[in-house]
């Protein structure tokens, strides 16, 4: 379970124990401290705010307000805080696969989350292992689960996630609930957030921003982040909470230029599907534009409307150009751990995989630097598991009689195509400086020429089947139009060895 973590008094008693790969904190504070899985945001009532001493005029981004107390009064007084693996050297780069690199499991405010040091994600329960795997044959070794999914921190959308928890965990940055109550503190920051959200969303009036923003009905989450010692908003999201019809529309949701590509925008949607959630809602609605709608298929909505037409057909404001997008709630998510969530299926799936698949059974590699060719029902491990029948085996004496007759039909159709009067341009590799074509290896990837095809000829391994050499040829052409396009003269020359090359091949 996550939790953003902040702290309103000095003094306190903590006691710290690690339960099911997560850090457990239980603590006794003066002043109380906020739970993201425990929360009651936006709940205007019984609160004391600090006065703000700031008018109006100077609201805005990069106008920051220390916090009130009421951002941090929790439910219950324990709190968990998500751990991860690290390695247990940070000296060593570049790191081995996980089950070979030694790890300590940390706190995530404690971890070192750059781009060269891999961590782990523990999964959100503990996964069993495969009872019934497949038995790896002698001469070859099982590669881990950890191995095969590698480091959870190569994929971007994780390190976001871990990145933003850090900071919560280490009060930089607040996700916090509010509505206009009519106290200082919240007509501060929705001023804040009405500045954002006429900045970044151009084609809404401030009038209509404004309206929409300050109705008591309506309820925002907003993205505070530390500058200089200081809280300013720089994202937030807006949405009416219909409780009868049990579903939310959300009016307008933006994150600071600045502040984009960093996790925010998708960190405060999770946030607003847990008020959702706690509100006894079922599904979020919204009117997106040609430009939110990727952000919000992201968010898991979709343009098919599930919900009951006549539990919104009233509610939800009509707009022209835009598209109507739906987000079913999942009561038993936490949308603040998914990551956690994603990496107790990928284990689940990766051990039932062994079951029926030895992709987790590891042969020893082929010698790269053989050249006596190795038919494809010999590689170790891939006659049974890719579906290659074993075939009777015939003598060698007529392998070798079919593959002589092969290689001699093979040399005669080159020797015809290397004498035609349109081959000059196709007897060696391009010559960057002979013809000026300085460009022509970054465009072609796979270049290919009659002096290549000889030398594949003669090693007598490469072409074991006639479709390989007409692969290379065809491979030969194909560069040629893609280099020089269809209209060249060299094409030309191409195109009549091709025509020659399907008569006699």
């Amino acid at each position: 379970m996550e939790h953003a973590e902040h702290h309103a008094a000095a003094d306190s008693s903590r006691k710290e124990w690690f339960e099911d790969g997560q850090l457990f904190e239980e603590e006794v504070l003066e002043e109380g401290h906020f739970d993201a899985d425990n929360f009651t945001p936006g709940s205007p009532s019984g609160r004391k705010r600090s006065a703000v001493n700031r008018t109006a005029s100077e609201a805005g981004h990069g106008a920051a307000q220390p916090l009130p107390e009421s951002l941090f009064k929790v439910t219950e007084p324990a709190a968990r805080q998500p751990v991860i693996e690290v390695p247990v050297s940070l000296s060593e780069p570049p790191f081995a696969a996980p089950s070979h690199t030694a790890t300590r499991v940390v706190p995530i405010s404690e971890a070192v989350l750059d781009d060269e040091t891999p961590f782990n994600v523990l999964p959100i329960t503990p996964v069993p292992h495969c009872k019934n795997p497949m038995r790896p044959p002698k001469g070859t070794h099982v590669l881990p689960t950890e191995d095969i999914l590698g480091w959870d921190s190569q994929h971007p959308y994780i390190l976001r996630w871990a990145r933003i928890l850090q900071q919560e965990h280490r009060h930089s940055v607040v996700f916090h609930c509010l509505r206009n109550d009519s106290s200082p503190q919240n007509l501060f920051l929705l001023l804040c957030l009405q500045k954002l959200f006429i900045k970044h969303l151009p084609n809404m009036t401030s009038a209509y921003v404004t309206r929409l923003l300050f109705d008591p009905n309506h309820e925002s989450f907003i993205v505070l982040k530390t500058t200089l010692g200081e809280y300013e908003v720089v994202g937030g999201c807006c949405y009416r909470p219909f409780l009868e019809q049990r579903f939310a529309e959300i009016a307008f949701l933006a994150v600071w230029g600045t502040q984009q590509v960093r996790g925010y925008g998708a960190r405060l949607m999770d946030y607003t599907k847990e008020r959702a959630k706690q509100l006894g809602l079922t599904h979020l609605l919204t009117c997106a534009d040609n430009n939110a709608v990727p952000y919000f298929a992201k968010q898991g909505f979709s343009t098919e409307i599930t919900l009951p037409q006549h539990r919104w057909r009233s509610y939800v404001k009509a707009y022209d150009g835009v598209t109507l997008m739906e987000c079913v709630l999942l009561s038993q998510l936490n949308y603040l751990n998914v990551p956690m969530l994603l990496k107790a299926q990928k284990m689940a799936v990766v051990e039932n995989l062994k079951q029926v698949s030895a992709s987790h059974i590891v042969h020893p590699g082929l010698d790269a630097r053989s050249k006596k060719g190795l038919c494809v029902r010999d590689i170790p491990g891939l006659r049974h598991q890719a579906g290659f029948e074993q075939q009777q085996r015939r003598n060698s004496e007529q392998d070798r009689a079919e593959k002589h007759v092969l290689h001699a039909h093979l040399q005669t159709v080159l020797e015809e195509l290397k004498k035609h009067e349109c081959a000059w341009p196709f007897l060696r590799p391009v010559d960057t400086e002979e013809t000026g074509a300085d460009d022509y290896y970054d465009v072609i990837k796979n270049p290919m020429d009659f002096s290549t095809m000889q030398e594949r000829l003669d090693d007598g391994w490469f072409y074991v089947t006639k479709e390989i050499f007409i692969a290379d040829f065809n491979q030969l052409v194909a560069n040629c139009i893609e280099y020089n396009g269809k209209d060249h003269y060299i094409t030309a020359l191409a195109l009549k060895l091709r025509r020659l090359f399907m008569n006699i091949v």
